[in-house]
């Protein structure tokens, strides 16, 4: 990349001569008048260029040989304009919408990718199903509205024959206000595609726009699909992933997605669409995310809806012991200690009633003897517990040791 600073008026003139190929006495009324609208700024320089082009007020003379403009004509097109800075939308709108109509559909699609996409997933787009009449094209019409966005070097191509991208950022920007009337359901059609596809033929970079058109569209797939598992499932790894990243306010509304889109029944296994299995997994998870982020209230909520609704102690033991924690890092120890033990008492655990450390020391001097009188060989090859709530039993044992031993004498 190459940093251009914006040009003075000389050096306006200077670029409006060599492009045109005039002498710079022929075109500094052109280049003043083109400095002044711009500021300078190298491009939209030469958008003002391109935009009289399209309008005629600039041409190629064959008889002259050369290029030629209009003077009064562009000033015409320029009376009026009482703004001031850089004209930003005015340049750069009405060179795109100087474009069919099939080319602005392909574009309103693309701004929907970033800066590079794949024509073989915008097809997919714009032909899809649920596409909005006024931005389906057939595949004929595709090509042929590439083709065009082409020749006006809105977008270019690049080494990857199936990629292209836009020539410059504010075509994004602009290509983007085609879609405000059809945004939501755009979003619906985009988050369709790629769940319905195989991200990786189209490339990793796919998922987060995925994940974000799911969530701008949560409602229209809601109401519109029967079966939403391939959106959850999308949205749930995710959110999995940027809660490991620390990227937790984005995995905090990919679950919040997560949770809108479950059956009303989600608890039932009877019903369509419905695992307790994923339920139980997205509300757990969805809860863990929230403390991480220190919103208490909707993590307890989350909570107390698993601890009311899963089957199983088992199911609830992650539950219970988010529920600790959450009461620990709100300064509520005694309601920390009181979700463990309630935990433990649910798995059929037995619980000392009235702990002291005067106990804990003689429990651990007794199993301290206990495996020492083992051999080496029967601890490495002692068989694992076959019982799993035996097991989460034990994970929620060892997770009181995040109550500090100050708040644990408040117990005893």
């Amino acid at each position: 990349h190459i940093n251009l600073k914006p040009f003075n008026e000389v050096e306006t003139i200077d670029y409006v001569a060599v492009t045109l190929r005039r002498s710079r006495v022929e075109v500094s009324p052109l280049g003043a008048i083109i400095h002044s609208r711009t500021g300078g700024n190298p491009f939209y320089v030469k958008e003002s260029l391109n935009n009289f082009h399209c309008n005629k007020a600039i041409w190629y003379d064959f008889r002259e040989g050369g290029w030629m403009f209009n003077l009064s004509s562009i000033l015409e097109q320029v009376t009026g304009d009482k703004s001031t800075g850089i004209p930003e939308e005015e340049l750069v709108l009405t060179r795109i919408n100087n474009l069919p109509h099939s080319s602005k559909s392909i574009l309103a699609w693309a701004s929907m990718l970033g800066s590079s996409f794949s024509f073989q997933l915008l097809e997919r787009l714009s032909s899809s199903e649920f596409a909005p009449t006024h931005l389906s094209l057939s595949e004929h019409e595709a090509i042929l509205a590439l083709h065009a966005a082409l020749q006006t070097f809105i977008i270019v191509p690049t080494d990857d024959d199936d990629i292209f991208r836009f020539s410059h950022d504010r075509y994004i920007k602009a290509a983007a206000s085609l879609r405000k009337e059809y945004e939501d359901q755009m979003h619906f059609v985009v988050a369709h595609v790629l769940c319905s596809h195989s991200l990786y033929s189209l490339g990793n970079k796919y998922r987060s726009i995925a994940v974000s058109s799911i969530c701008q569209s949560v409602n229209t797939i809601k109401s519109s699909m029967a079966i939403r598992k391939p959106f959850r499932t999308m949205a749930l790894e995710y959110a999995q992933i940027a809660c490991e990243s620390g990227a937790r306010s984005a995995a905090v509304r990919a679950y919040a997605a997560c949770i809108t889109l479950l059956q009303d029944l989600s608890w039932d296994e009877a019903a369509e669409d419905v695992s307790h299995e994923e339920t139980l997994q997205i509300y757990s998870d969805a809860a863990e995310c929230y403390l991480y982020c220190r919103q208490y209230a909707e993590a307890k909520h989350l909570i107390n809806f698993v601890i009311s609704n899963a089957c199983t102690a088992v199911d609830k033991v992650s539950c219970w012991v988010l529920e600790s924690r959450t009461f620990s890092q709100e300064g509520d120890s005694a309601s920390a200690f009181q979700s463990l033990k309630q935990c433990l008492i649910a798995l059929k655990i037995e619980v000392d009633p009235d702990p002291t450390f005067h106990k804990c020391d003689l429990e651990f001097m007794r199993l301290c003897a206990v495996v020492q009188a083992l051999e080496s060989k029967e601890i490495v090859w002692h068989p694992m517990a076959e019982d799993e709530a035996s097991i989460n039993a034990i994970g929620a044992v060892l997770l009181v040791s995040h109550v500090s031993k100050l708040d644990l004498l408040t117990f005893a």
